[in-house]
C-alpha cells in the first residue's frame, strides 16, 4: 500500500506581550528594588510579577519609582525573591514626571524551598493563548483493496484568563475530524472533547473550584468526566480536594449519563532546591453502573524532578473489592497496575528511557461476564526501554524495546 500524506498546516495563538521586561537588582527585608523605573514607563501601582526558571514566585505592586529604578514592599510577604529573578511590570498608564525617589541597597539571602501559601501563576484579565491545528490527509491505496481515503482534521487547545477580570478562566481541548471514503457508507466522524471548562483560582484565596469536561492529574486513575471538582490548599505544599459526575463518551462527544464518578485526593509538591522538585498524590474513587459498583479503587503517584537532565515517575493502582467484586476476583485487594519510568537525557538532542509496567485486567460492572481465558491472555507488564534523539528543531526518531 502506498499512502501520500500531505502536511499538517498548524499555528499558535500567542499570548499577550508583556509591558516591562526587567530583573530584581536588590532585595530587603521589607522590599525587592528592581532595575528599571520611570524611564522605562514603570509607574506607582503596577503590578510586577517576579519569576525564576519559568515559574512565578510572588506578585507584587510597586510602590516608589525613580528614573532608573523602582521598588515594591515586601510587607507580610515571605521572603523568596532573590538577586537576578526576572521580573516583569505591567503598565497601567504613563504618568508625568515626578521627583526620583532615594533607593536604599539591601542584600538578603533567600532559601529556594520557601513558598507562599497561596502560590499560582499569574496571567492578566482576558489573556488569549494556546494552539490551533489544522490538518488534511490523504491515503492513495495502490493495491486491489484500493482503499482511499481523505480526513481533514481540526484540534484546539485554548485557555482564556481572568476573563473580564475575574478570577474566573476557562480552558478548552478538543479535536474533529471528519474521514470521507468512496463508499460514502463507510465515510465517518470523530469529534472529541477532551476538556471543556471553567475554572475559579484566585491568587489570594486557599479555595479553587472548576466544573465542565476535565481530567484531574490528582485523579488520573478516573479518567475524563463531566462534573466538577474543588480544591483547598492546606498549607504551602498541601492540597486536599473532591470530584465527582458522570462519565462522556469521547469518541461520540456524548454523555453516558448511567455512569458516575467520585473521588478524594491529597497532593504534595515541594521545590527540594533550584532545580530539584518532589511532587506526590494519592487518592480514593469509585465507578458506579446505576448505582452498582463498578470499581472501586487507590491510585497513588510520585514524581522526581532533578532539573531538565532527570525525572522519575511511579504510580500505583489498588482495587478494592466488594460485594460481586470480591466474588469474582476472588480477594479483597487486587493490584491493577504498577508503573516505574525513569529517563536521563543525556544532552538536549539524546534521551534514554527505563522502566517496567504491570498493568492487570480487573473485572468491571461492563466486563463482568468476560472469560477468564481472555482476561488472561491479554495482560500488559514487563520491561520497558528506548532512546530517541532529535535533529534539529523539526526532525526526532525514537527506538524502543519491550518484554512482553
Amino acid at each position: 500500500m502506498k499512502s501520500v500524506i500531505l502536511a499538517v498546516l498548524a499555528f499558535a495563538l500567542t499570548s499577550f506581550a508583556a509591558d516591562v521586561q526587567t530583573k530584581v537588582q536588590y532585595v530587603s527585608t521589607t522590599a525587592v528594588y528592581l532595575n528599571a523605573g520611570r524611564q522605562a514607563g514603570i509607574a506607582q501601582g503596577d503590578t510586577v510579577v517576579i519569576a525564576r526558571d519559568g515559574k512565578e514566585l510572588i506578585r507584587l505592586a510597586v510602590s516608589f519609582v525613580a528614573d532608573n529604578s523602582s521598588s515594591c514592599e515586601l510587607a507580610n510577604a515571605p521572603m523568596i525573591v532573590v538577586k537576578d529573578d526576572k521580573a516583569v511590570v505591567f503598565v497601567k498608564e504613563v504618568l508625568k514626571p515626578d521627583e526620583p525617589t532615594a533607593v536604599q541597597t539591601y542584600e538578603a539571602e533567600a532559601t529556594p524551598e520557601t513558598r507562599s501559601k497561596f502560590l499560582r501563576p499569574t496571567e492578566r484579565a482576558n489573556q488569549l493563548s494556546g494552539r490551533i491545528g489544522v490538518g488534511y490527509t490523504m491515503q492513495d491505496d495502490r493495491e486491489q483493496t484500493n482503499y482511499d481515503y481523505t480526513e481533514p482534521s481540526l484540534s484546539v487547545r485554548a485557555s482564556l484568563s481572568r476573563i473580564s477580570g475575574s478570577d474566573i478562566s476557562a480552558r478548552v481541548n478538543l479535536k474533529l475530524r471528519r474521514t470521507e471514503r468512496d463508499n460514502k457508507d463507510l465515510s465517518s466522524s470523530s469529534n472529541r472533547i477532551y476538556e471543556a471548562m471553567l475554572f475559579y483560582e484566585p491568587q489570594d484565596k486557599p479555595l479553587s473550584a472548576g466544573a465542565g469536561r476535565l481530567l484531574l492529574r490528582e485523579t488520573r486513575g478516573m479518567g475524563y468526566l463531566d462534573g466538577a471538582y474543588v480544591k483547598y490548599d492546606l498549607a504551602s505544599n498541601w492540597k486536599i480536594g473532591a470530584v465527582g459526575g458522570i462519565e462522556p463518551d469521547l469518541q461520540n462527544t456524548k454523555i453516558e449519563s448511567d455512569v458516575k464518578k467520585y473521588g478524594a485526593f491529597a497532593a504534595f509538591e515541594k521545590r527540594l532546591s533550584e532545580a530539584n522538585t518532589v511532587q506526590a498524590t494519592a487518592s480514593i474513587a469509585g465507578r458506579y453502573l446505576k448505582d452498582e459498583i463498578s470499581r472501586e479503587f487507590l491510585y497513588q503517584q510520585i514524581s522526581f524532578l532533578g532539573g531538565s537532565k532527570f525525572r522519575i515517575f511511579e504510580s500505583t493502582e489498588i482495587n478494592f473489592n466488594r460485594g460481586w467484586l470480591k466474588d469474582a476476583e476472588g480477594s479483597t485487594f487486587t493490584l491493577a497496575s504498577f508503573l516505574l519510568d525513569t529517563r536521563y537525557n543525556i544532552s538536549r538532542s539524546l534521551g534514554i528511557s527505563f522502566g517496567y509496567d504491570n498493568r492487570t485486567n480487573y473485572y468491571t460492572a461492563e466486563t463482568r461476564s468476560i472469560p477468564d481465558s481472555i482476561f488472561a491472555s491479554s495482560l500488559q507488564q514487563g520491561l520497558r526501554a528506548s532512546v530517541d534523539t532529535r535533529f534539529g528543531d523539526s526532525y526526532s526518531a525514537e527506538l524502543g524495546l519491550g518484554q512482553p
